[in-house]
């Protein structure tokens, strides 16, 4: 299911015994139009779409309507941003630095420049994408998924945004910015 987010991480696990000799077979079906309440003790399948992820409604279960059931991550704000005047070598626009026993979850960057810019992403001195050439004055933002790269922090290693003219390029103001979250 590489087309979904890992939610397990999010959701409070809730453990219910059933006796052996109360385990039910589970039947795989295709969604149905309208699933239907079992009594107490009923066997009845479950319910999946045609990706083969589960269809679970709780019952019981109190809701607060002020906050959401599901929060999309990674959560948090602009973690790191900057500007610089682009030369002929690499330059760190914008950086975040890791807390010692964090997990920096990255989200998005952003990149800005009013020439033609190269752009490269690293984490602790290391390359992890990149380098990107993009046209001038044509803002480019990209996302990344949960886990897109272990960025455990030690309070020194840092995660930056560096970028340069190109070959046959000129100077020009570029701004970088860096968004996502600290997790434990």
């Amino acid at each position: 299911m590489g087309d979904l987010p890992d939610y397990h991480e999010y959701v409070t696990p809730v453990h219910v015994e059933v006796p052996p000799t109360e385990i039910p077979v589970s039947w795989v079906a295709k969604y149905q139009s309208v699933p239907a309440d079992l009594p107490d003790g009923e066997t009845g399948p479950l319910l999946v779409d045609v990706k083969g992820r589960l269809y679970v409604r709780l019952y019981g279960a109190e809701v607060d309507q002020d906050k959401p059931g599901v929060i999309p991550r990674p959560m948090g704000g602009v973690q790191g941003k900057g500007s610089v005047t682009t030369t002929d070598s690499f330059q760190t626009v914008a950086s975040k630095v890791v807390t010692s026993g964090k997990k920096f979850q990255l989200a998005k960057i952003l990149v800005g420049c009013s020439e033609d810019v190269d752009f490269q992403l690293r984490w602790d001195g290391s390359v992890v994408c990149g380098p990107v050439t993009l046209s001038g004055k044509i803002p480019f933002t990209d996302w990344f998924p949960w886990n897109y790269k272990e960025m455990i922090g030690d309070g020194t290693k840092a995660v930056d945004i560096q970028a340069r003219y190109p070959s046959g390029g000129s100077a020009g103001s570029c701004y970088g910015e860096i968004v996502g979250e600290e997790v434990t």
